[in-house]
C-alpha cells in the first residue's frame, strides 16, 4: 500500500464524521470491484442512505459511485482541485484532469462553516502536491 496517501487521509480526513477509515469493501458498497494494484484507504459516504456519490478512496486515485455507475481518478492524472467561490453553499469539488477536463467531485456532508469539502480539498493537495514533487512516492 501506498503510505503516503493513507498518512495524508489519517491526518486530514478522520475528523470527518462520514469517513471510515480503511473501510472493508463489501456487498454493501455498490459492487465495486478494486483492482489488485490498487489498495483501500477509506470510504466517504455523502449520503449513508443513499448510494449517490459515494467516495471511495484507494492508494491510486478516487473511485465515485454516480448515477449507478463507479468512474475512477486517478491521483497521477489531477492537475488541481478547485473549491467553488461561495464557501457558504459548497457542494463539491471540481478536479482538474491533466487532460483539460473538469469533473465535480461531490462532498456534501459538514455543518454550517465546517464543510467537509475543505478536508477533503487539503488532502487532496497534499497529495497532488506529493505526486507531482515526487511521482516514484505513489509506486511505493
Amino acid at each position: 500500500m501506498n503510505n503516503m496517501v493513507l498518512s495524508r487521509a489519517k491526518r486530514t480526513l478522520s475528523s470527518v464524521l462520514q469517513f471510515n477509515l480503511q473501510a472493508k469493501i463489501d456487498e454493501n458498497l455498490y459492487g465495486l470491484r478494486i483492482p489488485s494494484n490498487e489498495n483501500l484507504v477509506g470510504v466517504y459516504k455523502n449520503d449513508p442512505e443513499n448510494s449517490d456519490a459515494t467516495i471511495a478512496i484507494t492508494d491510486l486515485g478516487l473511485h465515485i459511485f454516480i448515477n449507478g455507475e463507479w468512474h475512477f481518478i486517478d491521483f497521477a492524472h489531477v492537475a488541481d482541485v478547485r473549491a467553488p467561490e461561495n464557501k457558504d453553499s459548497v457542494a463539491g469539488l471540481d478536479i482538474l484532469l491533466i487532460s483539460g477536463d473538469v469533473f465535480f467531485l461531490p462532498v456534501r456532508g459538514g455543518n454550517g462553516k465546517f464543510k467537509d469539502a475543505f478536508p477533503f480539498l487539503r488532502f487532496l493537495h497534499r497529495v497532488i502536491k506529493d505526486i507531482q514533487s515526487d511521482p516514484e512516492r505513489l509506486s511505493q
